[in-house]
Parts: structure tokens; sequence; C-alpha cells
């Protein structure tokens, strides 16, 4: 009975230590059944978060340009094409974009507009256009608020779910955790 008080008191510590040092400290808790519990109470304290150096609002901003100009790119290659006859650019278009695939909005507009030939750099200023256009006029900013933040609960709760189906698969409810000891605490990724 001594050894099983000494486990268990150790397993609390280590829930504790690995607690304390998680950004959710004052926010979760262990139950007497042994699942950790968010408590509505308090507001987590996230510590500043840089993601390649950048604020995660500036990283987002930077991949929403990237994702503005692979839009205007596409209307500007469905305009070159025409109904009856494509552009004799739109080739040069297609060929430059497979040898310099657009990974990133800004750096692959520089190449373009440092192109050799006039009409290539006239496509990027005809590309930057439709990007501002589009971004301006075009793109529904709260939709995507909404989709972002419907997604983000919808997966939250498919992996809480998980996690509860996990746990009860792991432990009986049927018996007192008090009265059989300490049980060992297993992680659920």
């Amino acid at each position: 009975r001594l050894q099983s008080l000494s486990t268990y008191y150790e397993t609390q510590s280590t829930i504790k230590a690995k607690l304390h040092s998680s950004i959710f400290f004052n926010t979760l808790y262990k139950s007497r059944r042994g699942l950790l519990v968010l408590s509505k109470s308090s507001e987590p304290d996230f510590p500043d978060v840089k993601i390649g150096g950048m604020q995660p609002e500036d990283k987002a901003a930077d991949s929403l340009q990237t994702f503005f100009t692979m839009v205007a790119v596409r209307i500007v290659l469905d305009h070159m094409m025409g109904s009856r006859h494509k552009q004799p650019i739109y080739d040069e278009v297609v060929l430059f974009l497979q040898e310099h695939p657009l990974r990133h909005g800004h750096t692959w507009l520089q190449l373009l507009m440092s192109h050799d030939q006039h009409a290539m750099r006239m496509v990027a200023v005809r590309i930057l256009e439709v990007r501002k256009v589009f971004a301006e006029q075009e793109f529904d900013w709260g939709s995507v608020e909404e989709a972002v933040k419907e997604s983000l609960k919808d997966g939250r709760l498919m992996f809480q779910r998980d996690l509860l189906e996990f746990t009860f698969d792991e432990t009986s409810f049927d018996e007192d955790i008090e009265e059989e000891g300490p049980t060992e605490v297993k992680p659920f990724f």
C-alpha cells in the first residue's frame, strides 16, 4: 500500500510539472477520474509567438498575399486564353510558372518584373492590378473569418471527442480509482 501511494504522488507531481510548463497552467486541472479538464473561469496566457520571425497575423497576411497572387495569375491566364484564341504571351507565362513555381507572391512577382521581355513585365503589372482589385472588391473577408472559426471549432470538437473515447476505453468508471490506488498515466497521442 505504501508503494502504491508513493507511485501515486510521483505521478501527481509529474502531471503538475507538465501542467506548470504548459501555456494553460491556470486553466487545466486533473479531475477525480483522471481526466484533464479545461476551466472556463481562466483565460490562457499565450507567450509571444513568432513563426519564421513573424507575428502570426503577419504570417497570415503573407500567406494571403501569395494566395491572392495565385488567384490573379489564374485570372490573367484565363483572360489570355480568350474565347477564340490565346494571346502569344500565354505560353511564355506558363513556361515561366513551370520554371519558377509560385511559392511566395512578392518574390515571384519581383522575378517576373525583372524578366528580359517587356511583355512579361507588363503581365506582372497586370497581375498586380488584378490582385489588388480581387482583394479589395471580390474577396469576402467576413466569410473567411467565419469559415476559419467554424473549421477550428469542428476540429477541436472532433479531437476532444477522440480524447474522451480514448479515455473511456482506457479507464473503467465502474471501479473506484481511490480504492484501487493510482493508475498509470498513459499518453493519449
